[in-house]
């Protein structure tokens, strides 16, 4: 059975015999956001991916912003100093 990933980790790794079976539905799921590796024999031997101009859903990435926010990981500034940034041309 495939490995079904939280929303922001790692691709889901599916063995090819369940990918053949499941093709259409592999496709949809890239189709919408998903990175799935297909392994044989426990390795990794293609990916179906998202096209590049595949975005997240707003509720996903609502949903990451909130993970990476309850981190710590991003900076710690204020919305002015990040409006001031911008303006100086500053990325941090």
């Amino acid at each position: 059975m495939a490995t079904a990933p939280s929303p922001s980790s790692s691709p889901t790794h599916v063995p090819v015999a369940e990918a053949k079976a499941k093709f259409s539905e592999m496709l949809r799921r890239a189709g919408e956001g998903e990175e799935i590796v297909v392994t044989s024999h426990g390795r990794p031997v293609a990916r179906i991916v998202p096209p590049a101009d595949v975005r997240p859903s707003r509720e996903q990435w609502i949903a990451d912003l909130m993970e990476f926010r309850r981190s710590g990981r991003g900076i710690k500034a204020t919305r002015e100093e990040i409006v001031e940034w911008i303006r100086e041309g500053r990325r941090h």
